[in-house]
């Protein structure tokens, strides 16, 4: 537990630090510091609490010693005692009470488990809390379908896995009846939620809605860091006596080589999705139509990719690429998940694709091939002093958990939530059962252990830990417990997919700048016709079915489809988050 509690008080202390120099709220610093919280009360002895007034008293009498040549120093401002988290004790309920759940689950992990309530962390939760879920579990790739089937319904389960996710707002999804606003519970039955929203400005800003709502008991995530870029295989490269690219021009030259010098079917993979933003971000624009979108920030003025040149440019150049080859020519009808195609991996048939770190080794094992390598390559640019868009960090809140308006005991489930964010509660949700998903090192620090990082039963580390542990709830997650196996080439990858050094031109819109409830209405209304527009436009310009001279004319017609007004919408919220984020 050192190791979790080590990170959490040093993101705490460094928090602690701006908000002292005046660049963060008072009120902020969310889960990170509740941890440290906890861990310091029961170290600061109270009689230094005592002794604060009588320090406070002397002042003036020293003020009064100065000269008045000498300038008098200001006070320094007092600074707020951290965010005091609260023991939880067990169990929570005097007889076993069970709530229902709603939650995605995807396919390929039911030939292993016997679905979530199978993981041994779950059966823990509920052995220690004496609460179990009733998992109803849904198929990921029919989430959305079935939960507007469930919404219109009105049959709600007691707690809906990630719920806010399937609305542009979460005010909606209270205004629709659907969930709880669990604001009013914080000081009651969520002190350990209200210590971490406390902690964290940024986790505060993103969990409260612009009514002053709490939709979600979400997820909050610490040690982040940019574990998902380009790859290329490493080995074709030395066998052509060529650098890893870093221009456009350079990935052209590299894949021109991949293909017509080693015979590589699909030198760079695409998701059947499209482009994404891996490759654009060389021009100052997102591309990606799925995740995310087109909005993104220049100078603090809303844009949408499909209006501006630059992602003409792009499109234009990826288009030539693919009629030149050197795109898989049927990434359009590959698979029916953003994940690349494994086989053309494992059959040497594939150059330069975007991968998960987690993913090298279950790569590596595919192959037959002994020569097999992969390193990270950097996001393509223009020039190697060009400037790129600024990929912001991942969203403040992961997924947790809604309690809908179906939950005939709504303290007992906050109560039991509550659980969750303690340090016992996190500790189990991330690490899970000592011996068996964990274990200490020499240092006496946890990891988890080869059955989660390694592989063992077939499956990336990712979606083993949702067999074993705890992937989605209301805890923090420590992000850095993935990386403890991680090969050189692992962290090599993710230091050049980390462009913080690099001169920046836009940035990409956060998600946690929401619409209000009307504003939601209307954008859907809008951007429903034109999203599908722009995936069958664009993908039939990729692949060569329509012509790039009719660009300009994609534009004009977006203007027709009232794009301006959704644009109006879009600055309206980041305005609204800027101004609550000031």
């Amino acid at each position: 537990m050192k190791k979790l509690l080590a990170l959490l008080l040093t993101v705490c202390l460094l928090l602690s630090l701006c908000a002292c120099g005046g660049s963060a709220s008072s009120e902020a610093a969310p889960a990170e510091e509740s941890a440290q919280a906890e861990a310091s009360a029961a170290e600061e002895p109270e009689a230094e609490e005592a002794e604060a007034p009588a320090e406070a008293e002397e002042a003036p009498a020293e003020a009064e010693e100065v000269s008045a040549e000498e300038p008098v120093e200001e006070p320094e401002e007092p600074v707020e005692e951290p965010a005091q988290f609260v023991e939880v004790s067990l169990p929570i309920v005097d007889e076993p009470t069970t709530f229902s759940i709603w939650f995605t689950w995807p396919p390929v992990l039911s030939n292993f488990c016997d679905g979530p309530g199978s993981s041994p962390t779950a059966q823990e939760f509920a052995d220690r809390t004496g609460v179990s879920l009733d998992y109803h579990v849904i198929n990921t790739e029919a989430a959305s379908e079935e939960f507007s089937l469930m919404v219109v319904s009105g049959d709600y389960t007691d707690l809906i896995l990630g719920g806010t996710s399937y609305y542009n707002n979460p005010d909606q999804i209270i205004e629709d009846g659907v969930a709880v606003d669990i604001a009013p519970y914080l000081d009651d039955y969520l002190p350990n939620l209200k210590a971490v929203l406390d902690s964290n400005e940024e986790w505060k800003l993103a969990a409260y809605t612009d009514s002053g709502a709490i939709a979600e008991c979400y997820k909050f995530e610490i040690g982040t860091d940019q574990n998902v870029g380009p790859v290329i295989r490493k080995d074709f490269l030395e066998q052509l006596g060529l650098d890893v690219p870093v221009t456009y021009d350079d990935y052209h030259e590299v894949l021109t080589a991949f293909k017509d010098e080693l015979g590589v079917e699909a030198p760079m993979l695409l998701p059947y999705t499209g482009l994404t933003n891996y490759y654009s971000l060389g021009y100052g624009v997102p591309c990606d139509l799925k995740n995310g979108g087109l909005f993104y920030v220049v100078d603090g003025e809303v844009k949408y990719a499909g209006m501006e040149q630059d992602y003409y440019d792009l499109v234009t150049l990826m288009a030539g690429w693919y009629a030149e080859g050197l795109i898989d020519q049927e990434f359009l009808n590959r698979t029916t998940t953003t994940d690349p195609d494994s086989g053309l991996i494992a059959a040497d048939d594939a150059g330069v694709w975007t991968a998960n770190v987690l993913m090298f080794d279950q790569y590596l094992n595919s192959t037959p091939n002994d020569a097999f390598a992969l390193t990270g390559t950097a996001y393509p640019v223009k020039s190697e002093d060009s400037p790129i868009m600024y990929q912001n960090e991942a969203k403040a809140t992961g997924v947790g958990y809604v309690v809908t308006t179906a939950c005939s005991d709504i303290e007992t489930c906050l109560s039991w939530i509550n659980y969750w964010y303690s340090e016992e509660g996190t500790f189990l949700a991330n690490y899970g059962i000592e011996g068996l998903t964990w274990e200490y090192d020499d240092a006496g620090e946890p990891h988890l252990t080869e059955l989660i990082l390694a592989s063992e039963i077939g499956l990336p580390s990712s979606l083993t830990s949702s067999i074993y542990c705890i992937n989605s709830g209301p805890y923090i997650e420590d992000c850095t417990r993935n990386q403890y196996f991680f090969g050189e080439n692992q962290r090599a990858a993710m230091e050049i997919w980390d462009r913080s050094d690099k001169e920046t031109c836009s940035e990409a819109y956060p998600e946690s700048a929401g619409l209000t409830v009307d504003e939601s209405e209307a954008y859907s209304a809008i951007m429903s016709d034109i999203e599908t527009y722009m995936e069958e436009t664009i993908s039939s310009v990729l692949v060569g079915n329509v012509s790039t001279d009719t660009l300009q004319e994609i534009a004009d017609n977006l203007t027709s489809m009232n794009i301006e007004e959704a644009i109006a919408l879009k600055q309206a919220a980041y305005d609204r988050y800027m101004a609550k984020a000031a």
